[in-house]
C-alpha cells in the first residue's frame, strides 16, 4: 500500500506539478526569450484547461477491466511528449510577435497535457481511493494531493536551476521531459487495477450519465468550478505580480508551493473533525480572501498574503471535492469526479485568457483578482446548496 501511496504521489508531481504548474515559472523566460506576450502567454495556457476539460470528460464515456491503469499509462506519455513539443521552435515570418503555425505547436503541447494530467488525477484518484478504502486507511488520501504542490516547487526549482545555467527556453522544456519521463517510470509498472477490483464488479451494472446527474453534483461541480476559474488567474500570472515586490514577497510563488505541500494532510484532518462540506466552504471563504489580497491591499504585502492563503487552500479544495464526490456517488466515483472536474476545467479555460485580456488593457491584474472574489463567494452559496441537499439525501 504504501508504495502504492508513493507512486500516487509522484504520479500527480508529474501530472500537475509539472505537467500543469511548471509553466507558470516558464510564462516570464517564454516572454524574454520567445518574444510572446502576456495575452498569448494567458491563451497557451487556456488551451491546457480544454485538454485538461476533454480529459476529465471521457471518463463518463469508458468501461472495462484495465481501462482506469491504461489511461494513467496514456498520460503519463502525454505528458513528456508535451513538453518536448513545446521546445519546438518555429521562425516568425514577421519582425515581431509568433508565428500562427509557432502558436499552433505550442496550443497543441499544452492540450496535450491538459489531457493526460487530467486522465492521470481522476484514475490515480479512483484506483487509490479504492485501495485505501480496502485497507481501511481512507485517512491518507491528502498525501496523494501533496504530490501536486511538490512537483509544482521541482518544477520550479529546476526552471530556476536552468536560468542559472543561462540555458534556452527550448532547453528548458527538453530537459523538462526528461524529468517527467524519470519520474514516470516507476508510476508505468507500480500502480494497477485492485485485484478486487473484478469481484467487486461482478454482477454489477456499469455507472450511466443518469445515475450521477442530479442537482447536488451540479452544484458541487459549479462551485468547483468557480474556483478553478479564480485560482488558476494566481496559479498561472503570480510570477508577473512579483515585479515590484520586495523581500520574501519576492519569493510569493514559492511561498505559495511550499505553504501547499502540508495542506493537503491538514484538511484531511480538519474534514474528517467538522465535515467535508463545512470544511470546503471554509477554505472557499479563506482562498476568496486570498485572491482579494492584492486589491485591497497595496504592494508587497498583499501579494504575499494572497500566495499564503491560496497555497494554503487550493489543494485542499481540489481534495475535499474530489473525496466528496466519492461520498455523493461511491459507486460512480470514477464518473463523478469526471464531470465535477470536467465543469471545473472550464473555469480554468476561462481563467487565464480573461485575466491576460484584462491585463493588457489595464495594465494589472487587480480587476481580474476582484472578480475571481466574486466568483468565490458564490462558490460558497452554492457549496451551502450542496451540504442541505446531502443531509437531505441522508
Amino acid at each position: 500500500m504504501w508504495i502504492n501511496l508513493l507512486c500516487g504521489i509522484i504520479a500527480l508531481m508529474v501530472a500537475i506539478g509539472l505537467g500543469r504548474f511548471v509553466y507558470t515559472p516558464m510564462i516570464p523566460i517564454m516572454i524574454e526569450q520567445a518574444h510572446v506576450s502576456v495575452q498569448t502567454a494567458g491563451f497557451i495556457a487556456s488551451i491546457n484547461y480544454v485538454g485538461y476539460m476533454i480529459g476529465a470528460l471521457t471518463p463518463l464515456f469508458w468501461s472495462g477491466e484495465g481501462v482506469r491503469q491504461n489511461a494513467i499509462r496514456a498520460g503519463l506519455v502525454m505528458t513528456v511528449l508535451g513538453f518536448l513539443l513545446m521546445s519546438v521552435s518555429i521562425p516568425s515570418t514577421h519582425d515581431s510577435g509568433v508565428s500562427l503555425l509557432q502558436l499552433s505547436v505550442w496550443g497543441a503541447a499544452r492540450l496535450i497535457n491538459g489531457i493526460g494530467s487530467a486522465w492521470i488525477l481522476i484514475n490515480v484518484s479512483s484506483i487509490l481511493l479504492q485501495r485505501l478504502a480496502l485497507a481501511g486507511r481512507l485517512s491518507l488520501m491528502g498525501w496523494i494531493y501533496a504530490g501536486i504542490g511538490l512537483g509544482a516547487l521541482v518544477g520550479t526549482w529546476s526552471v530556476k536551476a536552468f536560468d542559472a545555467l543561462e540555458l534556452s527556453w527550448r532547453q528548458d522544456w527538453r530537459y523538462l521531459a526528461l524529468l517527467s519521463f524519470a519520474l514516470a517510470v516507476p508510476v508505468w509498472w507500480v500502480i494497477t487495477e485492485p485485484k478486487a477490483d473484478a469481484a467487486d464488479h461482478a454482477g454489477q451494472v456499469s455507472p450511466r450519465f443518469s445515475d450521477i446527474n442530479e442537482p447536488m453534483v451540479w452544484a458541487l461541480a459549479a462551485a468547483y468550478a468557480c474556483k478553478g476559474f479564480s485560482y488558476i488567474i494566481v496559479m498561472t500570472f503570480l510570477p508577473l505580480m512579483l515585479n515590484d515586490a520586495t523581500g520574501i514577497a519576492s519569493h510569493s510563488w514559492t511561498v505559495l508551493l511550499l505553504v501547499s505541500i502540508p495542506s493537503t494532510m491538514c484538511w484531511g484532518w480538519l474534514s474528517a473533525i467538522f465535515g467535508n462540506i463545512r470544511c470546503l466552504k471554509l477554505a472557499f471563504a479563506l482562498q476568496m480572501c486570498g485572491v482579494l489580497s492584492p486589491v485591497f491591499i497595496p504592494g508587497s504585502t498583499g501579494i504575499l498574503m494572497c500566495a499564503i492563503l491560496v497555497g494554503a487552500t487550493f489543494l485542499g479544495i481540489v481534495t475535499m471535492s474530489l473525496a466528496q464526490a466519492q461520498l455523493i456517488k461511491p459507486h460512480a466515483s470514477t464518473m463523478t469526479m469526471g464531470l465535477i472536474t470536467g465543469v471545473y476545467s472550464v473555469g480554468q479555460f476561462i481563467g487565464p485568457g480573461f485575466a491576460g485580456w484584462l491585463a493588457q488593457i489595464s495594465g494589472h491584474f487587480q480587476h481580474a483578482l476582484g472578480f475571481s472574489g466574486v466568483l468565490l463567494f458564490v462558490g460558497v452559496f452554492l457549496l451551502g446548496c450542496v451540504h442541505r441537499l446531502y443531509l437531505k439525501q441522508a
